[in-house]
C-alpha cells in the first residue's frame, strides 16, 4: 500500500523518529489540490487501498475534508490512517466509516508524558469500548532501547483483546546510523525483542514485524525454534510473503509529498526523490524503484558476516533496513549511470 504524507507536523517528538528529515522541521503541509492529484496517482493503475500518514496526519488542517472525499471515492476500498491516536476524538462521527482503518503507534507514558498517554488511552476507550472499531484497527510499536519496559502495550492489549501486535525494530534515522553494522545493531536488540516476543506469546499475543525485521543470523537455534513457533500462528490471510525465520525482505513503499515528490522509503528518502509527473501511474514508480534501488541491494552488504550469507547470495534477506548500506547502494546506482555513459560514448 502507497502513502500521501499529509503534514510535516506532529504534536510528538519521538526519539526514533524514522521520518526526522521532514517531521516538525517545517509546517508544511499537502494542498487538497495535491491530495487530489496524488491520490489519482495512487488510484489509477488499480491501487484499492491507500495511506495517510505524516508526521501526524490528524493535524492537517482539511484533514477531515480528505477523510470524506476517500469515503465518497468509489475507487478506494481501504484507507489506513498512520497515528499516534492523542487526537482522534475530534474526527471519531468521520472515522465511524467502515472503510476507514487505522494504525494506531502506541508510545509509553515515559516517553511521550502522561498526559498525552491518558488522551491515547480515552481515545481508544471510546473508539474500542463505546463505538466498536476494534475490527478496524491495530496497534503497533517502535522498539528503539534496550531495556525498555513494554507492560504498557500489553496492558492496552489484554484490555481491547487485540491479539496481534505490529512491531518495528527502529531503524537508522541519522548520519552515525546509517550504513552501520546490522548484525551488530541487531545483536544489542535482540534480548530486549526475544523476550518480549515471550511475554507477547504467554499471552496469546502474535507479534507481526512491520520494519527492520531482525535477520535470522544473530538466533541462537532455540530462538530460531521459537521464531519459528511464532510465525506459525499467523492466520493464513495475514501472512506476509517474508514472514518466516529467514526471510527479510523490504519492498518500496511509496509515500508521496507535498510537493508531489515520491520516496522510496523514508530510509532511503534522501536519495530516492523523485516527481510522480514523471511516470504513467503508480505501478511504473515501484517499477523505477526496484530497479533503481533494489537491484543492488543483494549485491552489497553491511557487513562482513553479509558478505559471505547464503540467505543474501539468493536474495533472502536484505540484512535489515536498506539505509544500513545507503552509501554503498548510491555508489553502485553511480557506477551503473557512469557504465550506461560508457556504452552510449562507445
Amino acid at each position: 500500500m502507497s502513502n500521501i504524507v499529509l503534514t510535516n507536523t506532529c504534536n510528538l517528538k519521538c526519539p526514533y523518529c524514522f521520518a526526522n528529515e521532514f517531521v516538525n522541521r517545517s509546517n508544511s503541509e499537502i494542498s487538497f489540490e495535491n491530495y487530489l492529484k496524488a491520490k489519482d496517482f495512487l488510484t489509477k493503475y488499480g491501487e484499492k487501498a491507500i495511506g495517510l500518514i505524516g508526521g501526524e496526519p490528524l493535524l492537517h488542517s482539511r484533514f477531515e475534508d480528505i477523510v470524506r472525499d476517500v469515503i465518497y471515492d468509489s475507487r478506494i476500498e481501504k484507507c489506513t490512517i498512520y497515528t499516534n491516536g492523542i487526537n482522534c476524538d475530534k474526527y471519531l462521527d468521520v472515522f465511524s466509516n467502515s472503510k476507514i482503518r487505522f494504525l494506531v503507534n502506541c508510545n509509553s507514558p515515559e516517553d511521550i508524558g502522561h498526559r498525552n498517554y491518558k488522551k491515547l488511552c480515552d481515545n481508544l476507550d471510546e473508539m474500542v469500548l463505546k463505538r466498536y472499531m476494534g475490527n478496524r484497527m491495530s496497534l503497533g510499536i517502535n522498539m528503539y532501547k534496550e531495556d525498555a519496559n513494554y507492560d504498557y502495550i500489553i496492558d492496552l492489549l489484554k484490555r481491547y483483546n487485540f491479539r496481534h501486535l505490529r512491531i518495528s525494530i527502529t531503524v537508522p534515522n541519522n548520519d552515525s546510523e546509517k550504513n552501520f553494522n546490522s548484525v551488530e545493531y541487531f545483536r544489542k536488540m535482540k534480548p530486549s525483542v526475544v523476550a518480549f516476543f515471550h511475554a507477547l506469546d504467554d499471552r496469546g499475543i502474535i507479534p507481526h514485524y512491520d520494519c527492520n525485521k531482525m535477520p535470522s543470523c544473530v538466533l541462537t537455534d532455540e530462538e530460531r525454534q521459537f521464531m519459528k513457533h511464532l510465525f506459525d500462528k499467523i492466520p493464513p490471510e495475514m501472512r506476509r510473503k517474508d514472514e518466516d525465520v529467514d526471510t527479510v525482505r523490504c519492498r518500496p513503499v511509496i509515500d508521496i509529498l507535498q510537493d508531489l515528490t515520491a520516496i522510496r522509503c523514508f530510509g532511503l528518502s534522501e536519495i530516492s526523490k523523485i516527481p510522480i509527473s514523471d511516470f504513467e501511474n503508480a505501478k511504473d514508480l515501484h517499477e523505477y524503484y526496484l530497479r533503481e534501488f533494489d537491484a543492488y541491494v543483494h549485491n552489497t552488504a553491511s557487513c562482513k558476516e553479509c558478505a559471505g550469507c547464503s540467505n543474501r547470495k539468493v536474495a533472502k534477506c536484505t540484512g535489515g533496513c536498506l539505509s544500513y548500506k545507503i552509501n554503498d547502494i548510491n555508489e553502485m546506482r553511480k557506477k551503473s549511470d557512469s557504465l550506461i555513459s560508457a556504452h552510449l560514448e562507445g
